[in-house]
This record gives structure tokens, sequence and C-alpha cells, in this order.
């Protein structure tokens, strides 16, 4: 990544009609997720190398699990969602670029509109450096921005991409 390689960071965007927002930075371990509120333990994660469909299946059961803990309604795995969420972090992860701006196809909500994907509302939350899906998840739920994404009621849809070789995640979310 432009000569410099972070071991783990997390980036979350989001664009409402025409503000768009950005944060990047170390997680805030001041209002930390309680990791004990997680039912799939890093044991039952670290049995089997999961495919990426598990591995979102995973995560979607996760983030529900915080959305039921506050009141919210679930969110449901979008397949073309995750195709778009899949191909950044593909991206990220084969350029080494952590950004959320492709240089072949322009911002995640960018890329949604070509995929023919409707929105009034979207987010992305990035991470680079995590191998499963409950330290990705805890990094995201101890940081203010990327935990306000997954939490925001107006949302109703996840994609999930990941890439393994530098555990790189894009995480999209619609309304």
């Amino acid at each position: 990544m432009f000569g410099i390689r972070f071991s783990r960071l997390v980036c979350t965007m989001c664009l409402t009609g025409a503000l768009l927002c950005a944060h990047a930075g170390a997680v805030d371990q001041g209002n930390a997720f309680e990791p004990g509120k997680l039912t799939l333990t890093q044991e039952k994660l670290s049995a089997s190398v999961p495919t990426e469909e598990e591995r979102a299946a995973e995560l979607l059961v996760l983030v529900n699990q915080m959305r039921g803990s506050e009141g919210l309604s679930p969110l449901v795995l979008s397949e073309s969602l995750g195709r778009v969420a899949s191909i950044r972090a593909e991206e990220m992860d084969a350029i080494e670029a952590y950004t959320h701006y492709s240089i072949s196809y322009g911002s995640a909500f960018q890329m949604m509109k070509s995929a023919g994907i409707p929105f009034h509302k979207a987010a992305e939350n990035i991470a680079w450096g995590y191998s499963n899906t409950a330290e990705v998840l805890l990094a995201w739920a101890n940081s203010p921005s990327h935990r306000a994404n997954m939490m925001d009621p107006a949302f109703s849809t996840l994609g999930v991409g990941y890439s393994a070789q530098d555990g790189v995640w894009s995480l999209l979310f619609q309304d």
C-alpha cells in the first residue's frame, strides 16, 4: 500500500444523498464491544477454512446479534451486493491499496449503481489484516463509525466480500 504495510486497519465510508463521510484510524477501545456476547467462538471459526459464502453467513449472524441486542431489525444477505463487495476486497488485496476508491471501478457506490443495485443510503466498512469473522467484527464493533454503519436502522441489506491473501474485507450496506 503505497510503500507502507499495515498489519491491521479498519475504515468506513457512507453515502447519504450528496453527503459523503469517511473515517479511518485506530480502533476506539473506550466503548468496546463485549466479545463474550458472540455465540460463534474463535474455536468454532478456526475448526476449518470457511468459504466466502460461509464467512458472509457467519458475519451476518454476528452483525444481526449486535443489531438484535439493540432492538434493530436483522439484515439480509444480498448476492449482488456481495459480488460488488468481493470485487472490492479482491482488488484492494491484489494492488495492495487500502482505499474506498477503486482505480478500476470508482467508489463502492458507483460500483453499486453500475451493477444496477438501487439505494438511497449506502455505506462501506473495509478492513485489512483480519483472517476471521470474529476478529474483523470486533474491530468494526469497537470503532464508533464502523459500529454506526452496522447499527444504522436505515440499512436492511448486507454484502460481504473477503480476500484471503492479506485478509481484506469489504462490508457493504444498503437501505
